[in-house]
């Protein structure tokens, strides 16, 4: 009788740590999903918080550049130097008592991939690598427009697309580009060769260009926000 009694013991203390033992796992999965749930908002507001710096940056930026860039359009890179370019060069400007790097694109001197002429179109993709995606780009655009330039992008079998927003668009309209706003990045690319702008647009079919006034500049920094001057 007594051993049973022991045994029965035993038992109920084993049940009880059993119990026990379980609580304090369940309140451990449980504090943990609570403290993820509370950790999510603090990382998303700290996101938040630096694209609302990063944003207001750029509208520093614009509202310093804006005179600026109309002179730079009207007047030309040759008889203003000291200026901005508007071919996506980099160059600082203080923004807040801070260096910055920022950049400025005329959108004519980007071939849109939504309008740019065959030969355009085919110029880049050939020396970029894809010339055998030329017919099932045209055909696509002519379809559905791309909405973006990662659109385009995923129909290339390129792994390394990444700087194509620096040389292509999807709205400027435009069927040809503009030689003296085009990224020197472009013309290398058409070209096929390294040089000056002037070396570049002298190897390059002048019927892939036309000269157009300034109508839209993008301004971008560190390649990740852009904002449109109109």
């Amino acid at each position: 009788m007594i051993e049973s009694k022991k045994k029965v013991g035993t038992s109920q203390k084993g049940i009880s740590l059993f119990i026990v033992i379980s609580a304090l796992l369940i309140l451990a999965v449980l504090t943990i999903s609570i403290t993820a749930q509370l950790m999510a908002p603090v990382f998303v507001a700290t996101s938040a918080t630096q694209q609302i710096v990063r944003e207001n940056d750029l509208r520093s930026a614009l509202q310093i550049l804006k005179p600026i860039i109309r002179l730079a359009s009207t007047a030309g890179a040759a008889s203003q130097p000291d200026l901005p370019k508007l071919d996506g060069t980099p160059f600082t400007l203080e923004i807040n008592g801070q260096a910055q790097s920022f950049a400025l694109q005329d959108v004519n001197g980007l071939i849109d991939i939504n309008s740019a002429s065959r030969g355009l179109l085919t110029a880049f993709l050939e020396q970029f690598g894809s010339g055998n995606h030329i017919e099932s780009i045209l055909a696509q655009r002519a379809v559905k427009p791309f909405s973006t330039v990662e659109d385009f992008s995923q129909s290339l079998d390129r792994a390394n697309t990444a700087n194509l927003n620096r040389l292509l668009t999807v709205n400027s309209g435009r069927r040809r580009i503009n030689s003296q706003t085009a990224p020197i990045e472009l013309l290398q690319i058409l070209a096929a060769q390294s040089g000056t702008r002037a070396q570049l647009v002298v190897q390059i079919d002048r019927r892939l260009f036309r000269v157009r006034p300034v109508t839209k500049v993008i301004l971008s920094q560190y390649q990740e926000n852009s904002l449109r001057l109109r």
